[in-house]
This record gives C-alpha cells, sequence and structure tokens, in this order.
C-alpha cells in the first residue's frame, strides 16, 4: 500500500483498523492500494460470484466499492462518519477476470457534512462507474477514539 501525502501514522492505523472491520469488504476481494489527505484507492479483482445474471459485475458491488472507498477517504480526515447517501451512475459493464480500480476523494469537508466522489475504472482504465457520497460526521473524531 502506498501512502499519499502527511498522514500521521496514528491516522493510517485508525483507518486500517475501519478497513479491517468491515468483514463484508473482505468477502467481495477489496484491497487498499493508496491512501492519502482525502484519498483512498482500492482495488477488487472480478470473479464469478460478483456477477449479475447478465455475467457482468452485480451493481451492489459497484456501489460497495464506491462506497468503501470514498468511506475511508473521509476517515483520512481524522473524522467518524456514516454514509448518509449515495449516488451511483453505471456507464459500463464490469466482467470476470478484470480488476476494478476504485478512487474516492473528499471534495468538500463541514462541520457536519463532508462530499466525496469516486471513479471505479476496469484493468483496460475504462471508467466503468462514478459515485457521489454524503457522509455526516460524528462526534468525536477519530484521533479521539480508541475503540474503533
Amino acid at each position: 500500500m502506498v501512502i499519499e501525502g502527511g498522514l500521521s501514522c496514528e491516522l493510517v492505523d485508525k483507518v486500517l483498523n475501519i478497513f479491517n472491520n468491515s468483514h463484508f469488504s473482505k468477502f467481495v476481494g477489496v484491497e487498499i492500494v493508496a491512501l492519502g489527505n482525502g484519498l483512498c484507492r482500492i482495488t477488487c479483482p472480478v470473479k464469478g460470484d460478483l456477477l449479475n445474471s447478465y455475467n457482468g459485475v452485480h451493481g451492489g458491488v459497484m456501489a460497495t466499492l464506491a462506497d468503501v472507498s470514498m468511506g475511508l477517504a473521509v476517515a483520512t480526515h481524522g473524522r467518524k462518519t456514516v454514509t448518509a447517501e449515495l449516488n451511483v451512475n453505471y456507464l459500463a459493464q464490469a466482467v470476470e477476470g478484470e480488476v476494478l480500480v476504485a478512487e474516492g476523494r473528499v471534495v468538500h469537508q463541514g462541520d457536519t457534512l463532508l462530499v466525496a466522489e469516486c471513479s471505479i475504472s476496469n484493468s483496460s482504465d475504462r471508467l466503468i462507474a462514478i459515485a457521489r457520497g454524503m457522509y455526516v460526521g460524528k462526534n468525536p473524531p477519530l484521533a479521539d477514539k480508541n475503540n474503533l
């Protein structure tokens, strides 16, 4: 995993703790490949269990990749949040054997609401989906929370 920007070791550990406690992400096959200030890049190999009846990646998997990448990008700001809204636009089909790359970026951080955007591409850099999410900050921030 690549750490981009000046994230503290403590904050990286807290973000990784959030991810490691996300059992569904692990089940789907998600791996973190990069973390930065307001950034998270993840990958997911497309395997047969993730396909819909048309042999493309199920939309719920795409929504998961978007939410995980954006939620972890938000967590790099040191905030404990929950997803309040998630919108995914499906642009192309991804098929078995490809590796999907989802990159979430924080585009707005307010006192309570944070907004992130995500792009999901396949192994050939074809844009598969785009997403936007709104996250509600909870108190206290991650830096003050040791039991995540």
